[in-house]
């Protein structure tokens, strides 16, 4: 009887021993290294949730209205937002979702009106408002009728060795840039585009200096970023064929 009950014993101390000591495996190394934080409003209801995991934000993170309902979602990777970005009215329906790549806006964001309808898309790359802007009016139809670049010359040369374009918005636009260069990928205006600084009240001004003796013959790409009346930038271009002389 003696053999059983020292067996016994033995095996109920290598129980204890093991029972004290940690033993980590790696699915519970990786749960351990991810929290949870949260933040309230002065009421005490929940205002944000995030998810971290070592040290950095990933994962979904939330925002809430004070009614509780949720405002919205951004999916992050190692503190980078990565995916679609959902931000919705406070009656629960789709406000707004915006895809992201490495912590910038790529792909097409999509704008809704409360009533859950499309109300805009706008499309990004890499960061950068491109062309091809789409509102909808209130009844779902695809807004066609956009503004134009107008180019009207002004020739004093013989005045004062100067050759002037000037350059407004066919509406009349106030709220308006203008750029000299090509679009980069031919989507979105780039670093080498310049910018018109003399701009006054939507109409602006592009000036040649033409010492005598001078000869210039080029195609001058002018782009636009015009705000609409929905808030959004629409992006427009159109040339102008540029032969001039001082003789």
């Amino acid at each position: 009887m003696r053999k059983p009950a020292a067996l016994f014993l033995c095996l109920f101390a290598s129980f204890l021993l093991y029972s004290c000591f940690p033993h980590n495996s790696s699915s519970e190394g990786q749960e351990a290294s991810k929290d949870v934080r949260k933040i309230y409003y002065q009421d005490g209801t929940l205002h944000k949730e995030m998810v971290y995991k070592n040290g950095l934000q990933d994962g979904v993170s939330k925002e809430y209205y004070k009614s509780g309902k949720i405002f919205q979602e951004v999916t992050y990777k190692k503190n980078l937002r990565n995916g679609v970005a959902k931000r919705y009215f406070e009656s629960g329906l789709l406000s707004q979702e915006t895809p992201y790549l490495d912590d910038k806006m790529h792909g097409v964001q999509k704008r809704y009106r409360r009533s859950g309808d499309l109300m805009t898309e706008v499309p990004y790359y890499e960061g950068n408002l491109c062309i091809g802007l789409k509102e909808y009016t209130i009844d779902g139809k695809l807004k066609q009728r956009y503004p134009t670049i107008e180019i009207t010359s002004i020739d004093n040369i013989l005045l004062n060795g100067t050759y002037t374009l000037k350059i407004k918005m066919s509406d009349g636009s106030k709220g308006v840039e203008y750029f000299v260069g090509r679009l980069a990928e031919n989507k979105y205006i780039g670093v080498e585009a310049s910018r018109v600084f003399e701009v006054r009240d939507g109409v602006g001004e592009i000036n040649f200096p033409m010492p005598r003796g001078s000869f210039i013959m080029e195609e001058v790409n002018i782009i636009a970023r015009v705000k609409t009346s929905q808030s959004n930038y629409y992006i427009t271009q159109n040339k102008f064929h540029l032969a001039i002389e001082n003789r």
